[in-house]
């Protein structure tokens, strides 16, 4: 840890503003996201995790044997 610090301390070609400005889009995302996701209420979350089982069972329903994404069957 101490070498990557300072490496990236030393690094010429890095500068932390910029990658700041760089990732400024992506942290705004996240932040919406996030503030979305805490904005959920427990039916709402059960409701989507029941659509996201229903949906892994149905995908999983389609491939052969042997090739499910979800289950182990």
């Amino acid at each position: 840890m101490n070498q990557l610090k300072v490496k990236l301390t030393t690094y010429p070609d890095w500068d932390r503003n910029e990658q700041r400005k760089r990732n400024g889009l992506a942290i705004e995302i996240l932040e919406k996201r996030r503030q979305k996701r805490s904005q959920i209420t427990d039916e709402q979350e059960k409701e989507i995790t029941e659509f996201f089982e229903d949906f892994q069972k149905l995908m999983d329903d389609f491939r052969p044997l042997g090739s499910r994404l979800y289950s182990q069957q």
